[in-house]
């Protein structure tokens, strides 16, 4: 999930690869809330999974758990 999401990230909104880090909010990562839902249509696109929740102050790391929480839960 995290290999997508990086490279969502640097494919289709241009971040820098060595700014991509579990670590790193989506504001520094200069994603405003209009980027994160086009970045959350994308995932459901490809997924099936529905990313609620994040904001620009989360991490990538808050986004690859909630979507490892949905994935895991039962139907």
């Amino acid at each position: 999930m995290y290999q997508m999401l990086a490279e969502l990230l640097t494919d289709e909104f241009g971040v820098e690869a060595e700014w991509v880090t579990p670590r790193a909010t989506f504001h520094e990562l200069e994603l405003d809330s209009l980027c994160l839902t086009e970045l959350a249509v994308i995932v459901a696109q490809r997924t099936g999974l529905v990313i609620q929740g994040i904001s620009p102050q989360s991490t990538l790391a808050e986004a690859i758990g909630h979507l490892a929480g949905i994935a895991s839960a039962p139907p």
